[in-house]
């Protein structure tokens, strides 16, 4: 079985994030002889920001986020949260992207662990 990490940004309160990583999961998956799953890697910087205001507002973001809490787990699947994507994961092959992954002008930062930098040159 070759197995395959997937990094991308899984962990947001956005549709397109977690569905984009629950299809490429699932797709990879429909091949004979691979294993994908999502790696658990959340940046420490990230942070969930209620786009409303209020209590009402509050209220409405903290069951959106829940919801998405529950899909992640149940349907992503993902296990322990990672600090950095190591060698010893026992990946195969890992798979870094998404739109928004690449995406320079959403954080002020760049993420160098979504560039792999502890990963020997095999996988």
């Amino acid at each position: 079985m070759i197995k395959i990490g997937i990094l991308t940004f899984h962990y947001a309160i956005n549709y397109g994030a977690v569905l984009q990583a629950y299809a490429l999961r699932e797709m990879i998956n429909t091949f004979e002889g691979y294993e994908a799953e999502i790696i658990n890697y959340i940046p420490d910087e990230y942070v969930y920001y209620p786009y409303e205001h209020g209590e009402q507002g509050r209220d409405k973001f903290k069951q959106k986020r829940d919801k998405f809490g529950r899909f992640i787990t149940t349907c992503l699947k993902v296990k322990e949260n990672v600090e950095h994507v190591v060698d010893g994961h026992g990946y195969d092959y890992i798979c870094v992207g998404s739109d928004q992954v690449w995406n320079v002008a959403l954080r002020e930062n760049v993420d160098l662990e979504y560039f792999l930098p502890n990963i020997n040159d095999n996988i």
